[in-house]
């Protein structure tokens, strides 16, 4: 698209969350942290371009005729598409897009990659500064300027993506994996997962497999 054009979508969680799975998949999604306002950017391919005319055209329509409940759903149904893009747009880039240059940058990106080198069995933020010779405020205050986020929430992000991975992948069982990942106890594993998802473990796999 063009570099002076842009859709802007604002919407409330109770629009968006109408089944268990919508809301997970919200809490999920930093850029709907309710603590954090905190918006981003989903640049689009210019093969794309004309499909978001069509969306834009069609959410006009759905909000002149809100009052009818098929408006409603097909304002959903296009939102959600567009909230999923926005989600494989973030997952396909491992820096998260950043837009800044320099030390900054790549102290940044070697955070990302320590993440996902030592996640299973390191989870204290001390231990990232540390390896990193910055302290623990220095490394918070740029991940949050850089990618909207504190170095926990990153750590807990790729710790979830993990998880899922094995659940949804893996034969392991659930047990198997809570020890793959760091926890001796498969309690506090299925606490973690259950409070970042509103699923247990075995209700992930299940729903996933079916």
């Amino acid at each position: 698209m063009n570099s002076d054009r842009f859709l802007l979508f604002i919407f409330r969680k109770v629009f968006f969350a109408r089944t268990e799975i919508d809301t997970a998949f919200l809490h999920n999604f930093k850029s709907f942290n309710k603590n954090e306002y905190t918006y981003r950017v989903l640049r689009v391919p210019e093969e794309y371009a004309s499909y978001y005319e069509f969306v834009s055209m069609q959410l006009k329509l759905s909000k002149q005729n809100y009052n009818l409940a098929i408006y409603r759903d097909l304002a959903h149904n296009i939102v959600k598409q567009i909230v999923l893009l926005a989600a494989i747009s973030a997952e396909d880039r491992p820096s998260n897009g950043l837009v800044c240059h320099g030390a900054d940058a790549k102290l940044i990106t070697l955070f990302q990659e320590l993440i996902k080198k030592h996640v299973r069995e390191e989870k204290q933020v001390a231990f990232y500064a540390e390896h990193l010779h910055v302290g623990n405020k220095k490394l918070t205050n740029l991940t949050k300027e850089i990618l909207g986020a504190t170095p926990k929430e990153l750590i807990v992000k790729e710790l979830l993506r993990v998880s899922k991975k094995l659940i949804v992948e893996s034969s392991l069982s659930i047990k198997q994996i809570a020890w793959e990942l760091g926890y001796a106890d498969v309690n506090n594993f299925s606490t973690f997962f259950l409070k970042e998802t509103t699923l247990t473990p075995t209700e992930y796999r299940k729903r996933w497999q079916k």
